[in-house]
């Protein structure tokens, strides 16, 4: 697979992972989610690329251990983007851990969605 050459090169491989997810090349969409989370751990304005190639991910219903794996690090280790609200994050992170069938885990993120959100409807509408 080429390199992927611009600014924050973590946004062309989730967008590439998107691409292929859309065309179930699971192989190829599964390199580029990967390709995009190192390209993120060396850069820490690509912190949205982690919680797009999440959602590519549980989209394709593929991998989603490591799609809970980049919302755990985009919530603790990127500043934080309207482009993906924390609270949203923690709304997907506890579905994907109550997929996982970590509910309790599933039950601290609706938590802390609901923090961050007190009325943020799919976050109140979760239940494990």
């Amino acid at each position: 697979m080429a390199a992927v050459n611009n600014q924050h090169p973590a946004f062309a491989w989730m967008t590439l992972a998107s691409f292929y997810r859309k065309r179930e090349r699971w192989n190829e969409m599964q390199a580029a989610v990967e390709s995009g989370l190192q390209s993120a751990q060396r850069d820490r304005g690509a912190g949205v690329a982690l919680y797009n190639g999440a959602a590519v991910l549980v989209k394709g219903k593929r991998n989603l251990a490591l799609a809970a794996k980049m919302l755990e690090s985009y919530l603790a280790d990127y500043p934080k983007s309207e482009e993906a609200p924390a609270f949203q994050a923690h709304t997907r992170l506890a579905r994907l851990k109550a997929q996982l069938g970590d509910k309790n885990g599933a039950w601290q993120e609706r938590s802390a969605a609901l923090n961050l959100a007190h009325d943020y409807k799919p976050a109140l509408g979760l239940s494990f």
